[in-house]
């Protein structure tokens, strides 16, 4: 059974999932010119430093670049989580549960290593102290992997 594009905004809608203005995506970004695996290094002390665990590395790059057999800028995705955090936001919002675990990526643009992070929404009224603590833990994790 097909259903209509207005029947599924309805059932969106009536189960909640519909993306809102408190569920806009921020990003800490900063550029650095130290070398790509030097960034990485410092991210897997950070994030570890700041009682986080690495949960996923993804070396997106790398992979373009093997299975095309081309020359590719080294891009990679770190994923982190801390579950006392996790658990306190989402007993008080399940909807930060596509938020997690905090996701950092490290690219090569130009001649720059670009270190980029999702932020948790802060905008939520039910949020909680802790997602801006997080932010700021990210935020200085990403700090430090630049520096």
């Amino acid at each position: 059974m097909l259903l209509s594009l207005k029947s599924v905004m309805v059932l969106a809608l009536l189960s909640g999932t519909m993306v809102s203005a408190q569920d806009t995506i921020n990003r800490f970004t900063v550029s650095t010119a130290k070398p790509f695996e030097d960034v990485v290094e410092d991210l897997r002390f950070a994030i570890a430093a700041h009682n986080f665990r690495l949960t996923g590395y993804n070396r997106i790059g790398e992979v373009i670049a093997k299975r095309e057999g081309i020359a590719f800028p080294r891009a990679s995705v770190f994923e982190f989580c801390n579950l006392e955090y996790g658990q306190k936001i989402l007993e008080r919002n399940p909807r930060y549960l596509l938020h997690m675990p905090c996701r950092v990526a490290v690219y090569e643009q130009g001649e720059s290593i670009i270190v980029d992070a999702f932020l948790l929404p802060e905008n939520d009224p039910q949020k909680h102290r802790s997602i801006t603590e997080i932010n700021q833990i990210i935020k200085a994790i990403v700090r430090y992997a630049a520096e």
